[in-house]
Order: structure tokens, then sequence, then C-alpha cells
């Protein structure tokens, strides 16, 4: 048994006012050698165009972490720290209040002294605002230059297709294959099976309704937290869905076709559930501020766990949830109609899905999460997917009429659940090979290869962000993937989603897939990973701020990755750019690991 000191107190440093917040700083945890507090701000007026947060500590204060901010800068003796808002809580109405999780190294013997102040963003900011001092990159600033290596060879349109092995497999597939879906089965919410293949985890969230009493039981827990966000459960259900429709036989040799498809229906009978009628859908489970406030197991939550609604009324509306669970159940229902009678069932309630999101068009309320750069996207590959599904000529045209007045022929930042346009060129290409979708997915993804505009690592990992960098690299190659399936660069997009992929499996000198191959992440960003077994406690002391591994090891996640050109990582649990896992991020990995198994057999 692990023994540990752990100091509970709460030292309110001091307040302050601006003429835009009020703010204050505390702690409330010293352990060891680290503290953990909160920094409470409080909007005077709207906020329209982000705010600073300056942050001034006695003694220095290392590996400071400010959860939902970004750093702008720290001085050189670690006692200045400026951050700035992230792009979801940029705009703040009046009254707003934020509650910021922190927390850094300071010994627990050393008394230290701490205050803060917050100012609305303006041009030219105050000085002490404005510039970093330390190497801390300012948001937007250029990671450096593309790795300078000419692209990959590129065959011609219509070119036939790589098949055979191209050289002996260097990687387990069938075990990387094995553990990315079983990651789900870990995320699971509600009433879990008593056969089942991870013995730690047990029923939780079993009263999740809505006022009405409508049973919300079900679905997928985000990520390290506990909130279910349909975006992602339905992002990460079609996925799968389409890859398992794209390798049904590679699935089926490695004896993994059951578990990808009980992966897809547990996603798809909550999407079910949400839609509680024809015009309403539940888009989100669980209050964000309750939930992060909470570390622990699923099983022992006692918080409220409110259902947030979208309907058809001005206000309420949301098409990109709702389209997307159109698309999800849409390719679910082909992916499943061979191994469960629900295929009819998820096409009606795909229709009037999509018919919602795109009759009663809006932005949904994101809630500061998951937020949406515009719903023309998902009303896109809702339609795409229900004429697959249906084979009804409606659904094509208005998939064809979404591309032309959203503009989804440009270049979009990233294949994901924000933006599926690489998605919708591809399936429309697959559907109607028509030259406009071929070119604008190339425009896309010919800039992910070596020598385009998206840099590489010193290693070869296409980087396009810091935070989660391995997720849009695995999304990238299953695109990437699904494209060179129906005739699409084939040579030159397989390659680059094997690079990748190899990457992620351990060509850098590591695994960062939890549980496989060599040097894996032993410290995610996991709440119930973290936890030792019943009847131990768990919580931000003897879990968060445990420095040990995880008592449970999270199968099949992958981390969020490195977080800089130089392939630098920390597996540390405190550490959530890096070292979280989430249903986004195995989505496009999932059937990437299949594609590129397909390679070598």
């Amino acid at each position: 048994m692990l023994l540990v000191t752990l100091l509970a107190i709460t030292v309110l440093f001091g307040k302050s006012q601006s003429q835009d917040f009020d703010s204050s700083v505390q702690v409330t945890i010293r352990w060891k050698e680290q503290f953990i507090g909160w920094v409470d701000i409080t909007a005077l007026h709207d906020v329209d165009d982000g705010w600073r947060l300056k942050l001034n500590f006695t003694k220095p204060v290392k590996n400071l972490v400010v959860f939902d901010t970004v750093l702008v800068s720290v001085n050189d003796n670690y006692t200045q720290y400026v951050l700035a808002n992230t792009p979801h809580n940029d705009k703040l109405s009046v009254g707003t209040k934020l509650r910021l999780l922190m927390f850094g190294d300071m010994k627990k013997d050393i008394s230290f002294d701490a205050d803060c102040s917050v100012i609305a963003f303006v041009a030219p900011l105050p000085p002490e605002f404005a510039s970093p001092t330390l190497g801390a990159p300012m948001m937007g600033e250029p990671m450096g230059e593309p790795f300078a290596e000419p692209l990959f060879a590129e065959p011609l349109l219509g070119e036939p297709m790589m098949g055979g092995p191209i050289q002996l497999q260097p990687y387990d597939y069938a075990e990387a294959m094995r553990l990315s879906i079983l990651f789900y089965e870990i995320q699971r919410s509600g009433d879990i099976p008593l056969i089942r293949n991870i013995s730690w985890r047990y029923c939780s969230a079993m009263d999740d309704k809505t006022t009405k009493g409508e049973d919300l039981t079900g679905g997928y827990y985000d990520a390290g937290d506990f909130l279910k966000f349909s975006v992602t459960i339905a992002y990460a259900a079609s996925l799968m869905s389409w890859g398992y429709i794209t390798y049904p036989d590679v699935y089926k040799d490695k004896g993994l076709d059951k578990d990808l498809l009980t992966a897809i229906k547990w996603g798809t009978d909550y999407l079910v559930k949400c839609h509680i009628d024809t015009d309403e859908f539940v888009y989100q489970v669980g209050n964000a501020g309750a939930d992060h406030a909470y570390w622990g197991r699923p099983e022992e939550m006692t918080m409220d766990r409110p259902a947030y609604i979208i309907g058809r009324q001005p206000g309420r509306r949301g098409s990109e949830p709702t389209a997307l669970a159109a698309a999800a159940l849409a390719s679910a229902s082909i992916a499943l109609k061979d191994e469960y009678p629900c295929g009819e069932k998820m096409v009606s309630h795909a229709r009037e899905l999509y018919d919602l999101a795109n009759k009663y068009r809006g932005i949904y309320q994101d809630n500061g999460y998951y937020v949406s750069n515009g719903f023309g996207d998902e009303l896109c590959f809702a339609a795409i997917w229900l004429y697959i599904a249906t084979e009804e000529e409606q659904y094509l045209q208005d998939a064809k009429d979404h591309f032309v007045e959203f503009n989804l022929q440009g270049r979009p930042y990233a294949f994901s659940w924000a933006d599926l346009r690489s998605g919708c060129q591809v399936l429309l290409y697959k559907v109607t090979k028509d030259s406009i979708y071929y070119e604008s997915f190339t425009n896309f993804l010919d800039n992910w290869l070596p020598g385009g505009g998206i840099p590489y690592t010193d290693k070869g990992l296409v980087f396009r962000d810091f935070w989660g960098s391995l997720r849009y690299a695995a999304a990238a190659s299953w695109i990437a993937l699904a494209a060179a399936e129906e005739g699409i660069r084939p040579t030159a997009y397989r390659r680059f989603a094997e690079s990748q992929i190899h990457y992620i499996l351990g060509e850098s000198g590591r695994s960062f897939l939890v549980g496989y191959g060599e040097n894996y992440p032993l410290h995610p960003h996991h709440r119930s990973s973290s936890c030792p077994d019943l009847p131990a406690s768990c919580g931000w002391g003897d879990g968060f701020v445990n420095p040990g591994p995880n008592p449970k090891t999270c199968y099949g996640a992958l981390v969020g990755g490195p977080r800089d050109l130089h392939d630098t990582y920390t597996d540390s649990r405190s550490n959530y750019y890096e070292n979280e896992v989430a249903l986004d991020y195995n989505a496009g990995l999932v059937p990437a690991l299949a594609g590129i198994a397909k390679l070598y057999s």
C-alpha cells in the first residue's frame, strides 16, 4: 500500500479587481513537491476579443499549468506567468465566472504568496501582459520550416491500387488493432455487462436522464473526464463504421470484427437514446465545471449530470451534433447490418436527425467544448452517408448542394470532428468520380506530405498542433488510406499513412499507444485508470498527484503526443496537452491500423 502525506488546506492569497475582471488565486492542496489550487475570475463586462491573466509568485514555481489557458510568457525566475484564453473561452458575457484549475511544483515546506490580475485583450497590451521572455511561443507563432524532403512519388489518377506485402511486417498490427478498440470498452458509461474485458470498470452514471426522465445511460465518457459529448461519440462511431465498411476482411481475419461492431453499437445505441423526440436531441450530459473538479472513479460520482438538448426553436438549434449523429447512424446501419437487426431503425433516426439539422439550421451552444466552426461540413457528411445507406438520389443531391453552398472545396485545417470537409470530398468522389472532389482533397492532403506546408518533427511526425499532435496524424492517416482505396494517389497516401502509424507504434523510439510495444506511456491523464483497486480511495491527492504509474493500464489509448518539432514528450498525468486520451484521438487510429494491416496481408 502506498502511504502518502497529503496536506489539504485552503489559502486565499489575494483578490484583485481591474476594470475588466474580479479575480482571486488560492491553493487548496500541498503535497510533496506540488501544489493544487484555483484561479477564479469574473467578467465585469462583455469580453469579445479574449483576455490575459498574470500570476505573480514570491518563490519560483516550475511546471505551472493552469487549465483552459495558453502560456504566453514566463520570466527568468519563474515567478511571473502570463497566460491567455483558449479559443473556446475568448468571449465572455458580463457576470461569467471561470474557475481555472492550477497546479505547479513547489516543495511542501516552502511558504509562498501569490497574486493575480486579469485584463481584457486590447491592442497594444500593457508591457507586463505582452511579450514572452523565456522562449514560450505566442499563440499562432510559426513552429518551424517544413521538413525538406521531396513529395512521395505521385501516381496518376486511376492508378491500380497496391496489393501484396511491401516488406516483412514491422509491428504487430493485430495487437495494436485489438487494443485500440479495447480503449472504447474502458470508456463505457452505463450498465456494463458482467462478461467484459476490463475487470476494473463497473456500472456508472446509471441516473443519467433528462429532466422529464428520458433514459440517457450508456455511451462513452469523452476523455480523461466523465462528460458525454454526442459530437465525439458520433465522430468515433462514424469513423469506425467507415473503417469496417472499407476493410471487413481485415477485421474478420484478425478475429476483431465482433469487437469492433460491439464498440460501434455501444455508441450508436446511445445516440438513438439521445434522440428523445423527432425534433429534440441530447448533445451533452454532465456539467464541465463540476465534472472537471472531480478526480476519481466514474462509479463513485455524485455530482449532478444535467442534459443539454437541441431543438428546432431559435436559440436551441444545433446542426453540428444532430447532423454528425445522423452520419454515424447511417454509416453504422451499413456496418452492423449482418450482425445486428437494427439497420432500419438507425436509418429512420438518421433521417429525422438530418432533417432537424438541415431544416432548422443553427450553431449549437457548445458550452466551451468542441467548439463549432460551422455546420456545412456536418450536413454534407450526413447527406452523403444517408445516400450510401439508402441509395436515394435526394441525399446525394443534398450533399452536392451543401458542398457548393458552404464552399467545402477549401483546404481544412485538419480532418477531425470539427472539420469533416475532407471526409465529404473523399465520399463524394467515391460515388461520383467527379474531378472537383478529387482536386479538393489532394489540395488538402498533399499539404501534409513531406515538403508540403505542414512541418515535420525531427523523427518524422507530421506536426499540426502542439495539443494532441498524434490525433491529427492518426486522423490524417485514416483519411489518406480511405482516399487511396478510391484510387486517389494510392502510393503516396499509403506511404504517408504508414509512416505516421509506425511513428505512433514505436518508430520514434517509444510507443504512444498505452499497453503496446516498447516504453509506452504509464501516466496518461485519465481518471479511472489512475485509481487503485477498491476499497482504496481515489482523488486529487492519491490519484492525480500520485507520482507512480497509473495503477490500471488504459489499454489502447492514444496519448496526445509530442509538443514540438523536436519530438519532446512528457509522460506526465498532469500534462493533458501531451498525455490526455480521448474518443476522437482513437477514432482515426482504429481504421488506420486496419488499413496498414491490409498492406502487409
